[in-house]
């Protein structure tokens, strides 16, 4: 994958892409200018998720009908999504 930014990345630096409800994750795999400003940037795709908003309902959904780990997670003081 390649995009377009303003800013150089350096080779191996991890990635985070957000579009719509899909998330990619890879790592930087070249960078050149581009001229007037910009980059260009190659992106090894390590993992796609797509359909995230459904992953979290999902998770959400999980916790809240398991009692003993909703209580681990509030012992964890890591708070509940909807509070």
């Amino acid at each position: 994958m390649c995009i377009r930014t303003g800013s150089a990345l350096p080779l191996s630096a991890p990635v985070r892409i957000d579009v719509k409800d899909q998330l990619y994750l890879g790592e930087v795999c070249f960078c050149s200018a581009a001229g007037q400003g910009e980059y260009t940037i190659g992106i090894r795709l390590e993992h796609v998720l797509y359909d995230v908003s459904g992953l979290a309902q999902l998770a959400q959904h999980l916790i809240d009908d398991t009692p003993a780990l909703k209580s681990k997670l509030r012992s964890l003081e890591i708070p509940d999504a909807r509070e």
